[in-house]
């Protein structure tokens, strides 16, 4: 229930975007989450321009993404929010989905977001990631060794971070942290992972 509803809201806002604002462009690095709006803009709202975003090239491609002059920019993924706010200062950004936005410092608060920058959050607090490991341990109970898989350089990213070593410290788990930047470096995330034996990722 609660997935389908953040569904019916990411197209109302994708449609509410378009009727607003005319010439739309979503920016999407193909992550996870923005495969997910890319699929809803494609079925929903079509007359949105998508505009791909190489992660290890995200300031140039806002700039060059801000070049177009769209009327408004809607966006996904925290590191992208990030090179697209930083550029944007003038057109609305509207973050398709986001983690913790007010901890990345895209917003001043969730209900009243101030500047330039407005849109929904995937979970906007980052408890969740906390939950998900006591959830994990119900399922898994004698899990020793967990592995947290994440890039480090997005807005918010270090929030989590300590989030997660807290619960597992409180759930007696042991955590290794594994970073990956750019593609390049899963592979040899998942050796160390492998290496260390974890139980879950």
């Amino acid at each position: 229930m609660a997935c389908s509803a953040k569904v019916a809201d990411s197209i109302a806002l994708l449609r509410e975007s378009v009727q607003r604002y005319g010439r739309v462009v979503y920016s999407s690095s193909l992550g996870v989450e923005s495969i997910v709006l890319t699929d809803l803009i494609w079925e929903h709202a079509p007359q949105i321009d998508i505009f791909t975003v190489d992660t290890g090239r995200l300031p140039d491609l806002a700039a060059e993404l801000v070049r177009l002059a769209p009327d408004v920019i809607v966006t996904g993924g925290n590191p992208v929010i990030a090179a697209v706010r930083r550029t944007a200062t003038t057109i609305p950004v509207v973050m398709g989905i986001s983690r913790d936005p007010v901890g990345a410092g895209f917003v001043a608060s969730n209900a009243r977001p101030g500047g330039n920058v407005t849109g929904l959050a995937s979970d906007p607090m980052p408890d969740v990631l906390g939950k998900d490991l006591e959830v994990f341990k119900e399922i898994v109970p004698r899990a020793q060794r967990v592995s947290l898989l994440g890039n480090p350089v997005p807005p918010g990213a270090d929030t989590y971070r300590k989030v997660a070593e807290n619960a597992a410290q409180r759930l007696g788990v042991a955590m290794q942290v594994v970073e990956v930047r750019e593609r390049n470096d899963l592979e040899a995330a998942c050796d160390a992972m492998v290496r260390e034996r974890a139980d879950g990722v």
